[in-house]
């Protein structure tokens, strides 16, 4: 209908505005060749054909030199194309036209430039390498796009992969209250729903970069996403762990963390307290094994090589209130500080960014929750409008940052690019080379000089960590690490997928289309044996599988493992008041051996078995996911190759209890 034209038609303008200015930079570039301008198409295929560094080529067709221009002045400069793409793809009437357009304003550059925290300065190889994959990426769609209209079989020989990011979250990050919007209170009817995910910043981003760069979402970047309700740092770790993401979810080049708000929330005073910890001790804690678990290196699947580490960003956007005392609504952003300066990540604050605009008046809602001073985290649409454009303005700063670096060392006439992308240690041997002067008197050796970086992560973060012991701690585990970190690394166009860590696992509503009842049933149905009690339910948005009465049970058997099972995850729904009271879940675990003849409630005395008892109540008024795990590589009880698993869950407490998920695991 109309709408399908529209779109279509705003995409071809689109697309033509960016050719447009394409070959405006090439006439610049070029005049002095003295082309003609019916040269000028053909002279731009051939120059998106080129062997053309994505550096060289921003710092020429910007500024007509060497330089790289600053990120401000870009974006400044870009800032008509900005709001353009900031349209919703399913929005074609632009209902959202003046309130982008105010929030734009007032999301100055100045602004985006604050929310620039800490940069990647342990990992600007991995900085070097997406950019040569987003670029390689978008000059063979370019020359795509002139096949297709030439027909000329030259162009788009090879076929360069997509650039991978994963963005996990909990609520916010999944665009819960996103569709709230002051458009919809102040003039009553014009509203567009939206879905929450497709609302939510994550496709928002993916909206927007496209638009920007001519090509339709997913195109050059791949954006997967796996938000949850509830769900904290903890969880995350165990996500990305057992690897629970959809089939064929590839290994990302980028991972966002977007748990701020959730760590906040779940990871409470009272429940550090319980702990004798601070809350911001709580978060380090949680949030450095989610660091050391996605910068630790991993080899291929075939084992030959070992995995490029993917490029860690922290998205921080939590305003309050779960806390109501200032300093103490900082406790996240301080934790993380800590650990990106020590681990080198990159962290981006989006409450940074707009903190003064919602200190000055804490009840707008533009930026920030609305219902204050009631409890709420959950920001409208303005917020998820607005993170879109500080991801896409802190993508450009690393790239400029990037290219700045590379083509500063260029200036003095050496290729040291290529050096930036191989490590990110210093060169103990002294090179007098890009600018640096010759020594006066060479082969002496001054004592106390540093040694060479080590290729490893730093030791773990821990009150027994002292100045004493950490360059000793440093070299013992980077000894160890060896067999990994010693591998030459991956071509950085290799396509891997996340690794198989499970024979069975699912995780409700993590997965865009595994939200219903319905979808959960199709999943339990090949294991599920015997049921009295147990039902498939998805309320209040959270997909589990539910206790309906006293001494509710069910068995499940996985049958010939193909993997070793070693561990059994569940995640469950932990909740309040008068229903949840005495809460409580046994779950047995059993091997079966091809000579049991044992696939009923039968306990035989030869199987390996283990016990666990898990409680769904506790005395916090909200409703909260949490992890266990039931180790079973203890005393050869885990599940061998070809042996079969089975699982009993009993209710032994209480009238109801919910399970979020389950991973039976090779760890």
């Amino acid at each position: 209908g109309d709408e399908y034209k529209n779109e279509k038609k705003r995409k071809f303008d689109v697309i033509d505005d960016i050719k447009t200015i394409a070959i405006d930079d090439i006439k610049t570039r070029f005049s002095s060749k003295g082309m003609s301008k019916s040269d000028t198409s053909s002279f731009y295929a051939n120059v998106i054909n080129a062997d053309d560094d994505f550096c060289a080529v921003l710092a020429t067709n910007t500024t007509g030199t060497s330089s790289i221009p600053s990120t401000i002045s870009i974006w400044s400069q870009h800032i008509n194309s900005i709001f353009n793409s900031s349209r919703h793809i399913r929005d074609p009437e632009y209902i959202y036209h003046d309130f982008t357009a105010q929030l734009l304003q007032y999301m100055t550059p100045q602004k985006l430039q604050s929310s620039v925290k800490k940069l990647p300065n342990q990992h600007w190889d991995t900085v070097g390498r997406v950019v040569d994959l987003a670029f390689e990426r978008w000059k063979y769609l370019n020359s795509k796009k002139i096949k297709d209209n030439t027909h000329d079989e030259t162009y788009a020989s090879y076929k360069p992969r997509k650039v991978n990011i994963l963005v996990m979250g909990g609520s916010v990050t999944m665009g819960v209250l996103c569709a709230s919007t002051p458009v919809a209170d102040t003039i009553k009817g014009p509203g567009k729903t939206f879905a929450r995910r497709d609302c939510a910043w994550p496709a928002r981003f993916n909206y927007l970069i496209h638009s920007i760069l001519g090509f339709e979402p997913h195109d050059i970047f791949q954006v997967d996403v796996l938000t949850l309700g509830g769900t904290n740092s903890e969880t995350a770790t165990t996500i990305w762990d057992l690897s629970l993401m959809p089939k064929n979810t590839p290994y990302p080049d980028i991972v966002i963390h977007g748990y701020a708000t959730n760590d906040m929330h779940v990871l409470s005073e009272l429940e550090a307290k319980k702990k004798n910890k601070t809350l911001e001790e709580m978060i380090l804690q949680v949030n450095q094994v989610f660091i050391r678990k996605v910068l630790s290196p991993k080899l291929s699947g075939d084992g030959t090589c070992r995995r490029p580490l993917p490029l860690l960003i922290y998205y921080d956007d939590y305003l309050g209130n779960e806390q109501r005392k200032i300093l103490e609504t900082n406790a996240f952003a301080k934790a993380t500080e800590i650990l990106s300066s020590y681990y080198g990540f990159n962290l981006i604050s989006y409450a940074d960014a707009v903190r003064e605009l919602v200190y000055s008046n804490t009840n707008e809602y533009w930026f920030s929750p609305s219902e204050w001073p009631e409890r709420q985290v959950h920001p409208g649409m303005g917020m998820h409008i607005a993170s879109s454009w500080l991801i896409a303005f802190n993508f450009l700063h690393l790239a400029t940052t990037f290219c700045s670096m590379n083509i500063s060392s260029n200036n003095h006439g050496d290729d040291v690019f290529s050096e930036i992308r191989k490590s990110n240690t210093v060169n103990t041997n002294y090179q007098a080379t890009n600018g640096y002067p010759e020594l006066r008197k060479t082969g002496i050796k001054y004592s106390g000089e540093p040694v060479q970086v080590l290729n490893s992560l730093p030791p773990e973060l821990n009150d027994a960590l002292t100045l004493d012991n950490i360059s000793e701690i440093w070299k013992q585990e980077g000894e160890i690490g060896n067999s990994v970190t010693g591998k030459l690394e991956c071509a950085k166009d290799a396509y891997e997928m996340m690794p198989r860590s499970c024979v069975y696992s699912w995780v409700g509503n993590l997965e865009r289309k595994f939200d219903k009842a319905s979808h959960l049933d199709g999943r339990l149905k090949p294991v599920l044996t015997s049921n009295d009690g147990w039902e498939s339910m998805d309320d209040n948005s959270k997909l589990g599988f539910c206790a309906t009465k006293k001494n509710a049970k069910f068995e499940m058997i996985v049958k010939n493992v193909d993997l070793p099972v070693r561990a059994l995850n569940f995640m469950v729904m932990k909740s309040y008041g008068h229903k949840w009271q005495d809460s409580e879940i046994v779950i047995d675990a059993f091997v079966l051996k091809k000579s049991d003849d044992a696939y009923d409630n039968k306990r035989p005395n030869n199987m390996r078995t283990m016990s666990m008892n898990i409680p769904g109540y506790h005395d916090k008024n909200t409703s909260e996911s949490y992890t266990y795990r039931m180790d079973l590589g203890i005393d050869g009880k885990d599940v061998a190759l070809h042996e079969d698993l089975m699982v009993q869950i009993e209710l032994i407490g209480g009238s109801t209890f919910k399970i979020l998920g389950m991973a039976f695991c090779d760890h």
